[in-house]
């Protein structure tokens, strides 16, 4: 079997619905968790849908969404009706990795001390705001992003500029 139908358990990190800046470690968190049996469609269906399921793309799939082999399993133990597919630990491990990434978006298996989880309505709501926002946002996002960029490199050549001095 190809690379299409390589599974185990992914986690997908997305930037947050408020961050206006979307920086790399504060502006990002992770999304979601999961087991699947091909990273290639379970990938697909989560940021673009699923035409099979009549499914639409998740909620959060507009807010740069990076998809992550977190545990890369072989055929043989990821696919149903597998002679050594011990489904229960697979389940398992799952559990243990949103108990410890504490995905926002997971509705199953949701850490209990999961305060910052965001229903699916939420995220809805969430998703409809953004697109009544248009284009300017992220025109605005882009330019304070550049801005503060360029405020940090002005600091650090004037850091080794007084240093060099």
């Amino acid at each position: 079997m190809g690379s299409r139908t390589r599974g185990g358990i992914y986690a997908i990190r997305c930037r947050k619905p408020s961050a206006f800046l979307g920086l790399p470690l504060i502006g990002r968190h992770w999304a979601y968790v999961g087991l699947t049996n091909s990273f290639y469609h379970r990938k697909n269906q989560h940021l673009l849908g699923d035409v099979v399921y009549g499914q639409a793309a998740k909620p959060w799939s507009d807010l740069a969404p990076r998809f992550y082999k977190l545990l890369p399993l072989p055929t043989w133990i990821t696919h149903k009706g597998a002679l050594f597919s011990g489904r229960w630990t697979l389940e398992l491990l799952e559990t243990l990795f949103i108990w410890l990434l504490i995905p926002v978006y997971n509705v199953s298996k949701q850490a209990p001390y999961n305060l910052r989880r965001i229903s699916l309505r939420s995220a809805q709501r969430q998703r409809w705001a953004r697109q009544q926002s248009g284009i300017g946002v992220n025109i605005g996002r882009a330019l304070a992003r550049w801005a503060l960029a360029g405020v940090v490199f002005a600091g650090l050549i004037y850091t080794g500029w007084e240093a060099w001095m």
